[in-house]
């Protein structure tokens, strides 16, 4: 079964560059969405050379996909690098955005970077407990296909009932269109499941809470 989370393989580097920060990676975002590349290069290298991790991963796309500069592999892996290792101190201290951050380059779409479905699972396992939004829809796209585990359609349904609220904190319009896209999903999952499996899912979601 296919759903609308299908869309998160191809928006992971957005998200990645859209995490909050002040500064050159967010004159960098605004050069992107205006599709003046070249510009946004100029400001994610400022970013990378401050120490972002963001901006060091949005440098590598630039670098991985030839936008606004010459493709180099080579510059693309060392920024992909030099980012997991600070997402790895974060990660490890309990940042659930850096959890995140840290399985997306896991996923097998970085360069420089393995692809290693058990530490993406950890680590996206560790942020979608942590209450991380975007985190809990892409955990139930992975049981809903098998990516990385075995596919279980309840498990995925929880998740991205959890992921569709309600939420203890404010949710950011990024989180609030993921969450968005967790309670499409889940009401795609519903017709492929049991009365009794819905009940199960719903009441494994009510009773979650964050670590």
């Amino acid at each position: 079964m296919r759903h609308r989370g299908v869309v998160l393989i191809s928006a992971i580097w957005a998200v990645l560059s859209t995490a909050s920060w002040a500064g050159p990676r967010e004159d960098g975002d605004a050069a992107w969405r205006a599709n003046d590349y070249a510009k946004a290069v100029k400001f994610y290298r400022q970013a990378a050379e401050q120490g972002d991790p963001g901006g060091m991963t949005s440098l590598a796309r630039q670098y991985q996909l030839g936008s606004g500069t010459e493709k180099n592999p080579g510059e693309a892996a060392k920024w992909n690098k030099r980012a997991a290792e600070i997402y790895r101190q974060r990660a490890a201290q309990g940042d659930a955005e850096a959890q995140y951050a840290l399985a997306v380059l896991y996923d097998g779409n970085a360069l420089g970077m393995p692809n290693d479905p058990a530490e993406h699972l950890k680590w996206i396992s560790a942020a979608a407990e942590q209450d991380h939004v975007i985190a809990q829809t892409r955990l139930g796209l992975l049981y809903s296909q098998g990516l990385g585990v075995p596919e279980d359609r309840v498990k995925a349904y929880t998740w991205w009932l959890i992921a569709s609220g309600p939420h203890a904190r404010p949710l950011s319009d990024r989180d609030k269109r993921f969450a968005d896209l967790a309670a499409a999903n889940a009401r795609d999952m519903a017709n492929a499941l049991s009365p009794a499996q819905i009940a199960q899912a719903k009441s494994a979601a009510t009773v979650w809470k964050p670590k």
